[in-house]
């Protein structure tokens, strides 16, 4: 056993939607072994707007667990701020960030954190650890595969293994892997079943709590990178990641559905981010053209959406006036 070496943080928001049942054991297909092998605290951050004692008192009896509710102060990034802080003062190293809808084989996770154990023992400039992600519902997230593939040309090859996997009518196993079992340097990485050295964390300022929720884990990673440390992912240990609800459009599209909350972080903080960091802004213009055609053409509520990013247009030129007079 390494004492106090690692700990976990899950983000929780209105767990009840997806079923408190089933957050409950995605949070145990890891929270026990790591409290038990590691001496890890299980931090439990509620984002729910509302409190719930039930809720509390069930999540409680999870091995290791702490739990606070944070009423959404800073969106996900003040929800992980928070338990980094609790982290830090109560003596580790280093934290694993899960969501609510992720969880882990057995075999996978002990993986996992094999290879993260003897890594951050090797390379000292290694502060950011993730296994492959495998979504659950068999989905192509278009987010993701857009950042896996860094925007070079990868439209039409999205589209082509959207259709593929369509035709194939099952998704991929998630041990069905071929490529290399570990990538590095890689940059862009999700925060679920992402493990960060604390200190490192603590020197970078923190997650960005003024982006809210859209771009948080890549406002970080890019940061964490341009310091000189590195992000490692090892392909062969998987964890799978519920994507949510997918909604058929106009034409026939078949796109991830983003509520109104959600998809206007995405257009406001795309923009940000394109400001934000002159060498990644042609990856991040053509994600945001990808977003703006996929929600304000080929979307039932495209209308609406339009006006949407209009007003994340306005406030990111507030947001970007606001930084500049604050520097």
């Amino acid at each position: 056993m390494i004492n106090q070496m690692l700990s976990v943080a899950v983000i929780l928001y209105n767990p009840e939607q997806i079923g408190i049942e089933q957050v409950y054991v995605n949070i145990m297909s890891y929270a026990e072994f790591i409290n038990k092998q590691y001496n890890g605290r299980v931090y439990l951050i509620d984002n729910s707007p509302l409190y719930s004692q039930e809720r509390e008192s069930y999540l409680k009896t999870i091995p290791g667990s702490f739990y606070y509710h944070n009423k959404n102060q800073g969106g996900i990034a003040g929800a992980q701020n928070f338990a980094c802080n609790k982290a830090i003062q109560d003596g580790y190293e280093w934290i694993m960030t899960m969501d609510q809808d992720s969880n882990f084989e057995k075999e996978d996770l002990d993986y996992y954190l094999q290879l993260f154990t003897e890594w951050q023992l090797q390379d000292s400039s290694a502060k950011s650890f993730t296994p492959r992600v495998y979504f659950a519902d068999g989905a192509i997230p278009t987010f993701t595969k857009l950042i896996r593939f860094k925007i070079l040309s990868p439209i039409k090859r999205i589209i082509l293994r959207q259709k593929n996997l369509q035709k194939a009518g099952t998704p991929v196993n998630m041990h069905d892997w071929k490529g290399p079992e570990i990538e590095y340097p890689t940059l862009f990485v999700p925060a679920s079943a992402n493990i960060i050295n604390l200190k490192i964390w603590e020197q970078l300022g923190k997650f960005d709590e003024s982006l809210i929720i859209d771009q948080v884990d890549n406002d970080f990673n890019i940061r964490l990178t341009d310091a000189g440390y590195k992000i490692i992912k090892f392909n062969k240990p998987a964890f799978s990641h519920y994507l949510g609800e997918k909604k058929f459009t106009i034409f026939n599209k078949h796109t991830p559905h983003y509520n109104s909350f959600r998809l206007y972080y995405i257009f406001r903080n795309h923009l940000i981010m394109i400001n934000r960091y002159p060498k990644y802004q042609k990856e991040y213009k053509k994600i945001l053209k990808y977003f703006i055609i996929e929600n304000c053409i080929f979307n039932w509520k495209a209308i609406s959406n339009i006006f949407l990013f209009l007003k994340a247009y306005k406030d990111y030129q507030y947001y970007v006036k606001q930084d500049a007079n604050n520097k």
